[in-house]
């Protein structure tokens, strides 16, 4: 089982079977090129990671399946996911952040997100960039510009757009 730790202003991967390799730290360019590439291979996540934040080690590994599996367990550790969790009160959706920031989002209207849904063809992140955007209503401002968070809020947006979809009667 890969694990990850910091390296300098890097982030070090150790594979358990000394391989090791260093990333960059992703970004959320990185972030939306990963959840694109996941939508046409299951590996694709970890083949951009590879691509796109190798400093240093064999970018040979690659090409093994095993490695690549590896990294995508610690995909959330690269990227310092925060996890939330998602309440509907008063009309809107109160999200809570593992690291105790939190946001409150009201129902998207039907045209903000069909917006989000095109734009989401272009990269899944904008869909998640979108919504946000567009139906926030208050809270701490580093959710918007966190990579982890965005990637927290990616396993709430399903329910949050059946939530919208309740309020707009679909």
């Amino acid at each position: 089982m890969a694990t990850v730790s910091e390296f300098n202003e890097n982030l070090k991967v150790d594979f358990g079977d000394g391989t090791t390799i260093v990333l960059k730290k992703p970004n959320r360019a990185v972030l939306g090129q990963m959840l694109a590439a996941t939508r046409r291979d299951p590996l694709g996540a970890a083949d951009v990671i590879l691509s796109q934040c190798i400093v240093e080690g064999d970018k040979r590994i690659k090409e093994n399946t095993g490695y690549c599996h590896q990294l995508l367990k610690v995909m959330d550790e690269l990227f310092n996911k925060q996890v939330c969790l998602i309440d509907f009160t008063g009309g809107n959706a109160e999200i809570l952040f593992a690291d105790d920031l939190k946001c409150t989002l009201r129902p998207a209207t039907r045209s903000e997100y069909s917006a989000a849904q095109a734009a989401s063809r272009i990269n899944p992140l904008r869909y998640i960039e979108d919504l946000l955007r567009k139906c926030w209503i208050e809270g701490d401002e580093e959710i918007k510009a966190s990579s982890g968070h965005l990637l927290g809020l990616a396993e709430v947006m399903d329910e949050f757009v059946s939530y919208t979809g309740e309020k707009l009667k679909n």
